[in-house]
């Protein structure tokens, strides 16, 4: 057989049958006889690769199958019945498993077999197939480690992909085409990636080929239909095209002038679901592209396509402002970023956001649309307050709504968009709990209508994980925000109470909590129930006749340390350790009505500080959602903001010392200095009388004496003096 031959299999891919046919017919008689062949009986077997799939060709016809190789068995005509059976039961089995015992038989009965090989692939039927599926699939999975080494996103892995894959084909142009997130048309000059021209290239040529393709619809728009106008019934729809004749393909449409040959790949969100894109390959050779090819790369471009979605994924994420990323982040920034990621990422129209500014308020706001008409619209149908239930606990936080279309015409969702021609058929409604409390509402829109099919897999794992991020980031921003406030009246002294302003602030941060306590500790004393600073809606009845008595549940975490109480069980058990006497019904507990709490001991750097308790009416798993996280959190803070209370204490009670010895000092220096001024005086009237006596001295020997008294005396006034001003500078 020449390479390249061309070889149609004989019967169906349910069946096997087989050609006898006589060496006589087939080769020169003399080169028969000259080996002895020309008693032997031949049958071909044709090794065909035919998909099981609904994906064809340019022309879909069957006619196009692939022949990788040809086996000849040469057999002698009393062989035939024998050899029969061997062949039926090979045809039952894979190739590659049977190949070597199939050899082995017929080398044992002397019987010659040779291959056939065309220039397509080698002779491994199925086995070859998948064998080079395996290959594809390292190859893309090499592609992702090179972009993960060159930190490249979601679009630069995909230019890696369209580059690596143009060369391993060894085509001259390749291009991928995405999707518009809010069409269902491939946005070919703003959302594609190329390889081997460029758009400039594709707009220059366009001018020339303008009027030769007039009236062609193009392929990849074709597929584009095929995939989104999906009427339940999956082989229809191409899985992949190629065609050797790029010039009297009537779905070609033409922009390279050098292109003869071209293969086009699709690529879906989800198997047989939605089309985000195809990869086009264009070659200069005619008749370059073959199913073998197509099939094998189909599947190279649904791992690329994977992995593409993965890290697109990981990206919008990343853009959602991750927990830890938030401390300058508001509520409304981390919404807007959800929203952009949503518009980006899964195919929609319009995004609407309800939210509610805290979790006591009963009613939802429109806080953010992607569409500002949109928007105002909404806001004067005013829609959503009749979808919204007041009271919202959700069991499951993460749970989305199944696919809602819009097919009632009774609904206001329905008059709604008719109202507006909005033209949406369906919509999702995604919910953001924080501590199991409803936060907020996202709507996504769509002119398509979205089967549930379309949020299973990637989007619903995204879906999942989109809701439980912003959740976390706004419960973050909130911590943060709450840290600020209690930080800043500490600082500024603006709460008389800095420990019930402590409370208070816990009890507004976890929605679901109904009381909070905090016992301060005082060092070596016991806690008493009157040192109890409580906040919330459920709160302890004051005691006024036990006040005075210790809080033992309290002392006994003291001891204890932390515990998460979810269960009567649980509590009671450390009940019976706090209390001395007999267990009642009416424990704080069955009061309450309380079905977990957690008991947090406040501890920093081996300094106990207190007790604090979080008490929940509703059923809680602290270790299974974000409350041990936040109540974490906010009591390690908690224990900073006591312990800086405690030193400011300390520091006013030094101050106060300080300023009453100042006051001290500054009392002594004001009677100093009077005492100083009075003897000032006295040296000034002695001075005057001094004179005088000078004045009225007769004789020189009494004058002489004077003057000796006035010198002792001046003396002695100068040294008070300067006496007096050294305790007056101290």
């Amino acid at each position: 057989m020449a390479a390249g031959e061309k070889v149609i299999s004989i019967g169906d891919k349910k069946s096997s049958q087989y050609a006898a046919i006589d060496g006589k017919s087939l080769f020169n008689l003399d080169i028969m006889k000259a080996h002895g062949h020309d008693k032997l009986v031949r049958i071909f077997i044709p090794i065909i690769y035919r998909s099981s799939s609904s994906g064809h060709s340019g022309n879909n016809s069957k006619d196009d199958d692939v022949a990788l190789g040809v086996v000849e068995v040469g057999y002698f005509y009393d062989q035939v019945s024998q050899v029969l059976r061997w062949l039926q039961a090979f045809s039952s089995f894979s190739f590659q498993s049977n190949v070597l015992r199939y050899l082995r038989y017929l080398e044992r009965e002397k019987i010659r077999l040779q291959f056939y090989v065309n220039n397509l692939a080698y002779p491994y039927f199925r086995t070859y197939i998948k064998d080079q599926k395996k290959q594809i699939y390292k190859f893309v999975e090499d592609i992702e480690k090179g972009s993960n080494q060159n930190r490249l996103d979601h679009t630069g892995f995909l230019q890696l992909v369209l580059n690596k894959m143009a060369i391993r084909l060894g085509v001259k142009y390749g291009d991928i085409s995405l999707v518009s997130y809010n069409t269902d048309e491939i946005d070919f000059m703003h959302e594609t990636l190329t390889y081997g021209y460029t758009h400039e290239d594709v707009k220059e040529n366009n001018k020339r080929f303008r009027k030769e393709n007039e009236g062609k619809e193009g392929i990849i728009n074709y597929l584009a239909k095929n995939y989104n106008e999906k009427n339940g019934e999956a082989e229809n729809r191409l899985l992949y095209y190629y065609t050797g004749d790029v010039v009297n393909d009537k779905r070609y449409i033409k922009f390279l002038e050098d292109a003869r040959s071209e293969m086009v790949l699709p690529m879906v969100l989800n198997d047989d679901a939605t089309l985000i894109g195809v990869v086009n390959f264009i070659s200069t050779e005619p008749d370059y592209f073959n199913r073998v090819l197509a099939t094998i790369y189909a599947k190279g471009v649904k791992k690329a396509t994977d992995i593409y979605l993965q890290k697109k994924q990981y990206n919008a994420l990343k853009a959602i402002i991750l927990p830890f990323d938030t401390f300058t982040q508001t509520e409304e920034s981390i919404y807007r970023s959800m929203v952009e990621s949503l518009k980006q990422y899964f195919l929609c129209d319009y995004i609407s956001v309800w939210t509610r500014s805290s979790f006591k308020d009963k009613q939802f706001v429109l806080s953010h649309a992607t569409l500002s008409d949109f928007y105002e619209r909404y806001v004067a149908f005013d829609f959503a307050q009749a979808e919204i239930k007041e009271d919202s606990s959700v069991g499951n936080p993460a749970e989305i709504t199944h696919v809602n279309t819009i097919g009632n015409k009774e609904s206001r969702l329905y008059r709604f968009a008719t109202q507006f021609d909005l033209q949406f058929k369906s919509y999702i409604i995604l919910r953001i709990s924080i501590d199991d409390k409803y936060q907020a509402f996202i709507n996504v829109f769509s002119r398509r209508t979205i089967n549930d099919d379309e949020i299973s897999g990637y989007s619903e794992a995204f879906l999942d994980e989109i809701t439980k991020k912003v959740g976390f980031a706004i419960q973050t921003s909130r911590l943060l925000n709450s840290v600020k406030s209690v930080t800043s009246s500490l600082a500024n002294r603006e709460q008389s109470s800095p420990e019930q302003m402590i409370v208070n602030q816990a009890y507004n941060l976890l929605p679901s909590v109904d009381s909070v306590v905090l016992f301060p500790y005082r060092q070596g004393k016991t806690i008493l129930i009157k040192e109890a600073i409580v906040g919330g809606a459920n709160l302890p009845e004051e005691d006024l006749a036990n006040k005075e008595k210790p809080a033992y549940f309290a002392n006994l975490i003291l001891e204890k340390g932390t515990q998460w109480i979810e269960n009567e069980s649980q509590y009671l058990d450390l009940a019976y350790k706090a209390f001395s006497e007999r267990l009642h019904e009416g424990t704080f507990w069955r009061k309450k009505s309380l079905k977990s709490v957690a008991a947090i001991r406040l501890v920093h750097d081996e300094e106990v500080l207190g007790v604090m308790f979080f008490n929940y009416t509703a059923a809680k798993k602290f270790k299974e959602d974000n409350s041990m996280i936040f109540i974490d959190a906010f009591t390690n803070f908690a224990k900073v903001a006591l312990l800086n209370e405690d030193f400011i204490k300390r520091l006013q009670e030094e101050r106060m010392k300080v300023e009453q010895e100042n006051n001290n000092l500054a009392r002594t220096q004001r009677e100093l200095k009077a005492e100083k001024e009075q003897l000032q005086q006295g040296k000034k009237d002695i001075e005057e009388i001094l004179e005088k006596i000078h004045k009225k001295a007769a004789g020189e020997s009494f004058f002489l004496i004077l003057q000796g008294i006035n010198h002792d005396i001046r003396n002695l006034l100068l040294g008070m003096a300067a006496s007096l001003d050294w305790y007056s500078e101290k």
